[in-house]
C-alpha cells in the first residue's frame, strides 16, 4: 500500500520528499560548515553500484557515520552526475587536503583528462567529439582497488537549493499566515 501511494506521487512532490529525508544533513551542514561524502564505486558492474557514506567531521568526536548504504541502479552513468543528483541541494568539491595526502598517481594522471580525451582513445573523432566536455573534471577518485573500485572523498556544502529549503522549511514550521484553504470565500 505504501508502496503503491509513494509511486503515484507527482514529481514535485517526490522532489520535495527528498529534500525533506535530507534536511538533517543540511541543517548540520548549516551549523558545522560541511560534511564528508565517501563514494565506493563499482566500476566494471554495469548496475552502477555504489557504496556511499555520509559522514560528520568534529574536533572533539571525529567523524561520525550518518548514512551508510549500497545502492545500484545508476548503470554507466558517470559518478560525477551521479552524486550532484544524489545531492542537489549542496556543492560538493574534492576534499583537497585529503587528496593531497592519498591520492595515488593513477588517479592524479587521470584526473587530468578530458572527457574529450577520454573520447579520442575509444576512436571517437571530429564533430562527434563536440559532444563530449573539454572541461576537467571536478570530481574525481583519489584512489582505484585491483581496478575495480573508485574511491572518493568529497565535501558538501550548503548551496542555494540547500539554503532556501531550510529558510523555506522553517517559516512553514513557524511562520504566521493565513492558510488559504481554511479561508471562507
Amino acid at each position: 500500500m505504501l508502496y503503491d501511494l509513494a509511486n503515484k506521487q507527482s514529481e514535485f512532490t517526490s522532489r520535495w520528499t527528498s529534500l525533506v529525508l535530507a534536511k538533517e544533513w543540511m541543517l548540520h551542514i548549516n551549523e558545522k560548515g560541511s560534511l564528508i561524502l565517501e563514494v565506493e564505486e563499482w566500476i566494471n558492474k554495469l548496475s552502477g553500484r555504489g557504496t556511499f557514506r555520509l559522514k560528520s567531521e568534529c574536533e572533539k568526536e571525529g567523524e561520525k557515520i550518518l548514512f551508510e548504504r549500497e545502492i545500484s541502479g545508476f548503470g554507466v552513468r558517470c559518478y560525477e552526475s551521479v552524486i550532484q543528483e544524489l545531492f542537489p541541494w549542496a556543492n560538493i568539491e574534492i576534499d583537497k587536503d585529503f587528496y593531497e595526502v592519498n591520492m595515488d598517481e593513477e588517479c592524479q594522471r587521470k584526473s587530468m583528462l578530458l572527457e574529450r580525451d577520454y573520447a579520442r582513445m575509444f576512436g571517437k573523432k571530429g564533430k562527434e567529439l563536440l559532444k563530449y566536455s573539454s572541461e576537467l573534471p571536478l570530481i574525481y577518485p583519489y584512489r582505484n582497488g585491483a581496478g575495480e573500485v573508485d574511491f572518493y572523498r568529497l565535501k558538501l556544502t550548503l548551496n542555494g537549493v540547500g539554503k532556501s529549503f531550510i529558510e523555506i522549511e522553517h517559516f512553514l514550521e513557524t511562520g504566521n499566515f493565513y492558510l488559504w484553504d481554511k479561508i471562507s470565500l
